[in-house]
C-alpha cells in the first residue's frame, strides 16, 4: 500500500474519532487515559484497513519482544500499529501517543522509537510513523502530529487536514511523487 493511499484512511479515522468520541478528550482535569483514546483510534483504523491488522500496545517482533539496537529501551510497544503480523513488508503505520502533560518527559523515548520503527534498512520499516500529542481539547486542530519517514522527522501538522502538508514534505525529502511510494 502506497503512502498516498494510507494518508486519507488515517485522516478519515481521526475525523471519525473526533466526530464520535470527542468527549474523551476533556473528561476530568487530565482527560481520559491515552490507552482509551488510542484504542478508539485503532477501532476506526481497523474499519479502513480491512486487509491488515490494527493492534494497540503490540510488543512482538515475530515471537520475540520488539527491540532495536539503536534505542536504549529494554523493549518497545507502540500505541497503535497498522500491519500484517509477521510480515515486515506490510508494516504500514506506527503511532506513538502521549498526553500533553507527559509530552516533554517522554519525547526522547517517543522520538527514538519512531526513528527505529521507520528506519530503512531497519528491523521494522514502517512506511509512516506519527507521534500524537494528545491535548485536553475536543478541537482536533489543537492536537499535534509529528510525522516520521525513513528514520527521520518529516514534518509537523495537526491530526486533521494533514494530507497536503505530509505529501508535500514527502515529495520534497524523497524527490519523488507520493503516489510512487
Amino acid at each position: 500500500m502506497k503512502v498516498s493511499e494510507i494518508l486519507p484512511l488515517l485522516q478519515s479515522a481521526f475525523v471519525e474519532l473526533f466526530g464520535r468520541d470527542r468527549i474523551l478528550f476533556d473528561l476530568g482535569a487530565q482527560g481520559i487515559s491515552e490507552q482509551s483514546v488510542t484504542f478508539r483510534l485503532g477501532f476506526y483504523l481497523q474499519q479502513r484497513f480491512e486487509n491488515h491488522h490494527v493492534d494497540c500496545e503490540y510488543n512482538r517482533r515475530g515471537t520475540t519482544l520488539k527491540t532495536d539496537e539503536y534505542v536504549d529501551l529494554e523493549w518497545m510497544k507502540p500505541d497503535v500499529i497498522v500491519h500484517t503480523r509477521k510480515i515486515k513488508e506490510q508494516n504500514l503505520v506506527v503511532i506513538e501517543a502521549k498526553k500533553s502533560g507527559q509530552w516533554a518527559a517522554g519525547w526522547h523515548d517517543t522520538e527514538q522509537k519512531l526513528k527505529a520503527f521507520t528506519r530503512e534498512p531497519g528491523n521494522y520499516e514502517y512506511r509512516l510513523g506519527m507521534a500524537w500529542k494528545i491535548q485536553a481539547s475536543q478541537d482536533p486542530s489543537k492536537h499535534e502530529a509529528i510525522w516520521f519517514l525513513g528514520g527521520n522527522e518529516l514534518c509537523r501538522t495537526s491530526v486533521v487536514d494533514f494530507i497536503a502538508t505530509v505529501s508535500k514534505e514527502f515529495e520534497s525529502k524523497l524527490g519523488r511523487r507520493i503516489n510512487a511510494n
